[in-house]
């Protein structure tokens, strides 16, 4: 008897030990940095800084979810607005891109101007359930100025799916209430005036949540690029919202 019993508590031991939620809740990331020659000015060739994270930690769905963040770089520097239009390697974008600008020089010598690619990629939050990825991005390749944008992605860590905004909140009505709120708050908007009339571009002058929605420790980001709602003069809007207020909408926290 006293064999069966220790052979038990040695069982429940090793299951506990293999399943210490501790140990799953660790997330670890690298950085990839990819950068232009030392001696581009770029003019004789394009100016690149591209860093982003990449997983490693062995116990989450570290392929899929390493894919997904390098779909997104690729959409950036392709200026394309899917990522699964993108089937290329950050490095095959980054030599595409290299290959346009040369293209450009050959067919247009006289031109002055220059290709440049700045991405920067963080890890805004993380957990064992949700990686919210944020990603910083300045993008020129001739034209009257560049354009720069702030993208967010939400990954399932648990097996490594991107989520649609739909998928962040178990109340969105709720959430679009509170967010109002705070956008009207924070463009200084009366309750009594349309958002169009204030100078603004909401579908059927609705309020909208943006498409690029992202958490930090103790806050929903939702960021409104330039050209989403408003001119490109008016710069990009980016709205605090605490999380303790919506918590309780929210499907990953």
């Amino acid at each position: 008897m006293k064999r069966v019993v220790l052979l038990l508590l040695c069982v429940i031991g090793l299951w506990s030990c293999g399943n210490d939620p501790k140990e799953s809740d660790e997330v670890s990331f690298d950085t990839i940095a990819i950068e232009s020659e030392k001696d581009c000015d770029g003019l004789n060739c394009p100016l690149i800084k591209i860093d982003y994270p990449q997983l490693v930690t062995k116990s989450f769905a570290v392929e899929a979810i390493n894919k997904h963040i390098e779909q997104a770089v690729v959409a950036v520097i392709n200026s394309s607005p899917k990522d699964q239009d993108t089937s290329m390697s950050v490095e095959e974008a980054v030599n595409s891109f290299k290959a346009e600008f040369t293209k450009l020089r050959k067919d247009f010598p006289e031109t002055e101007a220059g290709y440049e690619a700045r991405i920067k990629g963080e890890v805004s939050y993380q957990s064992a359930q949700l990686i919210s990825l944020k990603l910083n991005s300045f993008m020129y390749t001739g034209g009257a100025h560049g354009y720069t944008a702030t993208r967010y992605i939400n990954i399932n860590a648990k097996n490594g799916e991107v989520l649609s905004n739909a998928q962040l909140f178990t109340n969105r009505e709720a959430v679009v209430a509170i967010a109002e709120k705070q956008f009207r708050a924070h463009e200084k908007i009366d309750d009594s005036v349309a958002l169009n009339d204030a100078g603004y571009w909401f579908e059927n002058d609705k309020y909208q949540l943006p498409l690029n929605i992202g958490f930090t420790n103790d806050q929903l980001v939702l960021f409104y690029n330039s050209y989403d709602v408003s001119p490109y003069s008016e710069g990009p809007i980016e709205i605090m919202i605490p999380l303790e207020k919506i918590r309780e909408y929210l499907a990953y926290f």
